[in-house]
């Protein structure tokens, strides 16, 4: 799976039912902005994020400016935010990957 690929699929997941606080709810009806990229890549919604994840999560990160977790979970987000954050994220891994560009490090992602 692409990296495009799991963004897209993590923001309708995250589109459907958002969570904060964890990765997802207890019924994993809802999930955050991290457990739905570790779902969307098939690592499970409480997986760390690994591989394609972890790319994802790059472009994510390269939106919101600091910790997903953080972005996440602060208790004044809107899924409206949480959203836009995704799809710009969508856009400019769209963008990079017509252009031949990538991220080169997650450590600092999630």
């Amino acid at each position: 799976m692409k990296t495009i690929d799991v963004l897209i699929k993590a923001r309708k997941i995250v589109h459907t039912g958002w969570f904060q606080g964890n990765y997802s709810n207890r019924g994993q009806t809802r999930y955050c902005i991290l457990g739905a990229v570790c779902k969307a890549s098939g690592l499970g919604p409480q997986a760390f994020p690994a591989g394609v994840a972890a790319k994802a999560c790059e472009y994510i990160r390269g939106v919101v400016g600091y910790k997903i977790s953080e972005f996440n979970d602060d208790p004044f987000r809107t899924n409206t935010e949480v959203l836009a954050a995704m799809d710009q994220a969508i856009k400019n891994a769209k963008r990079r990957h017509k252009n031949g560009k990538r991220y080169a490090n997650a450590a600092n992602a999630f």
